[in-house]
């Protein structure tokens, strides 16, 4: 399936990233993921926000981007997915009110949940001085 090779194509970019205690902008600049801000950072760019527009198209928007497209599994076509405009936006996973009633819902932020325990398990352990 295409949308989980997706799926696990940013999962591995984020996890390396995590590895790598920071994230790649596009102009080859890093945005460090070690200090007090790098749980936020990190969230930000799983979320699609905060600090991350210069790292959205490798790393960013895993959580809000599989939301849209496995709400857009019910639709008979892409055009009426997108056409936000009409105000019936289709799909389980598109609304936050029918969204919870769906199993993959749970196994989408689930494997959010674990990319930031990825993230927890490479942090230093806390020390008295800090």
């Amino acid at each position: 399936n295409r949308w989980r090779l997706d799926f696990r194509n940013y999962e591995t970019k984020i996890t390396s990233a995590i590895k790598e205690k920071q994230l790649k902008k596009k102009n080859g600049e890093s945005l460090p993921v070690t200090d007090n801000q790098g749980l936020s950072t990190l969230v930000g760019c799983l979320e699609g926000g905060g600090s991350c527009e210069d790292v959205m198209e490798d790393y960013g928007s895993i959580h809000n981007r599989f939301h849209l497209r496995l709400g857009m599994m019910g639709c008979d076509n892409k055009t009426e997915a997108w056409n936000l405009n009409r105000g019936d936006p289709t799909g389980v996973l598109w609304t936050l009110e029918s969204s919870m009633r769906d199993p993959a819902f749970y196994r989408l932020h689930k494997a959010i949940d674990n990319i930031v325990n990825t993230y927890k398990k490479h942090l230093e352990e806390y020390s008295l001085d800090k």
